[in-house]
Formats: structure tokens, sequence, C-alpha cells
């Protein structure tokens, strides 16, 4: 099943504070608390912003966007974004290839040891342009696309 990214404009981002305390004690504002992982928290903002705007309100709030480390924390993130009101929405996550095309990497330096590409659709694929930001789509599967207007999480 083929689930179709939400207009630019629904993209949200996640952030992913630098201590679980965060999550409780220091929710930043714009943000809804989605709870922990492996003792990490994170956020939902749904503002709609481009993904340079996200990562700089994601480090201003102590964090960064979100980064994926396997397929089990995939799934937790899609469904704790699901629950948040977020279900069917696409949303930034910390993974660009901004530096070097085609060399993805995450924001924080996190080694790359996981991807969720949607390959059925040849992701990632540049397709419209020099799509350099990463995105989780709708159906948890992972899209490159353009700096533009969208919900971020962090």
């Amino acid at each position: 099943m083929l689930s179709i990214v939400q207009p630019w404009s629904t993209i949200r981002h996640l952030l992913r504070a630098n201590h679980a305390r965060h999550a409780s004690t220091l929710l930043p504002a714009g943000y809804t608390a989605l709870g922990t992982y492996q003792g990490r928290a994170y956020y939902y903002r749904t503002t709609t912003s481009t993904w340079l705007a996200a990562n700089n309100a994601s480090i201003a709030a102590g964090g960064h966007l979100a980064v994926i480390r396997d397929a089990a924390h995939n799934t937790w993130l899609r469904s704790a974004v699901d629950a948040a009101g977020g279900t069917n929405q696409s949303f930034w996550i910390g993974f660009n290839d901004v530096a070097t095309e085609s060399t993805w990497h995450w924001t924080n330096s996190t080694s790359l040891s996981y991807t969720n590409w949607d390959s059925g659709i040849g992701e990632p694929n540049s397709l419209g342009g020099n799509e350099d930001y990463g995105q989780m789509k709708a159906n948890g599967k992972w899209n490159d696309e353009l700096e533009h207007q969208v919900p971020s999480a962090a």
C-alpha cells in the first residue's frame, strides 16, 4: 500500500531533547511531548517550517531533530506522532545530504546504522530537484525532500 505524502504545509518536526527529564519539566513552547524512548525525550511540533528552521528551533530548544537508530525506534516514533494527532502527517527528521549529494548523515553525527527509505518508489531520488532533507512519511517510510514549509518532529 502506497501512502501519499501530505502537502508541504502539513509536514511537522520532532525534537529529541538531550535528557529524558526534559519531557515533563522543560516542554518547549509549541511542542507536544511524545514521551520517552530508550531514555530520550521526544516532542512533536505541528507548526510548519523549513527543514533548516526546524533544525535551528530544535537546537534552540536544547535538542536536535529526531535521529532514528533502528526499526523499533522508527515504529515507536511513527506511533507516538500518530497518537499526538499527527496521523497521516509527514514530518522532518534529522537526516540530510546537504554537504555531499547522496551521502546522508544525522545532524548530531550519530553513526548511520539504519535507514527506512521508501524504496518502492525509489527513495532517495531527488525527484523535482536537489532534495537534501529527510522526512518520515505517514506510512513510516522515509522520503528526501526539498527545503520548504512543513511540520517537524524532534
